[in-house]
């Protein structure tokens, strides 16, 4: 069943998708690009062993977030340490959580960092409760999209909708 069909099928007129932006029969607009960074508890930041560098994260658990098991969705701590010349750290060590929301809480309690999506963290960014420690991305072919059938266009409902999440999103960007 091709998206659109599904979508008709299941009632739905719009859906944020997160993916490849693949998805024949719909009309497709990307909301935001799958961007990760690390974040953690402002607490890290100091203390013994602050963090400061990458380099610093041999001092620090690392938090792994297995919600995303497509191969290339999602980076891992080893693709990240590889992409910043960090060599010398073992990516696999620290906790795996099945649940993107459980290892954000546990990087919000200090336990660790872990790498999410920037702007699905904006709240706890702006908040105090979450930092990115180093302004150091990693890209995916992935991002979140509004999804919706390619004859959907004269909904006026759906159109206000669709004008409404993009201008949303692009605030967030700056």
């Amino acid at each position: 069943m091709v998206p659109d069909q599904d979508a008709r099928a299941h009632g739905a007129v719009a859906m944020v998708r997160f993916g490849t932006g693949l998805y024949p029969g719909s009309h497709v607009d990307e909301v935001f690009s799958a961007v990760y960074v690390p974040v953690c508890s402002p607490k890290l930041l100091k203390g013994e062993h602050p963090l400061r560098k990458p380099e610093d994260l041999r001092h620090h658990t690392l938090l792994h977030d297995d919600t995303v098991t497509e191969e290339g969705a999602r980076p891992s701590w080893n693709d990240w340490l590889q992409a910043v010349g960090v060599k010398d750290i073992d990516a696999s060590r620290g906790p795996h959580f099945s649940d993107a929301a459980l290892a954000v809480d546990a990087a919000i309690e200090g336990m660790g960092v872990t790498l999410a999506i920037e702007p699905l963290l904006v709240a706890e960014i702006r908040a105090g409760r979450l930092v990115v420690p180093f302004d150091i991305s990693a890209s995916t072919g992935y991002a979140y999209y509004l999804v919706t059938p390619e004859g959907a266009a004269e909904n006026r409902a759906l159109a206000s909708f669709r004008e409404w999440l993009l201008e949303e999103a692009a605030a967030e960007r700056g």
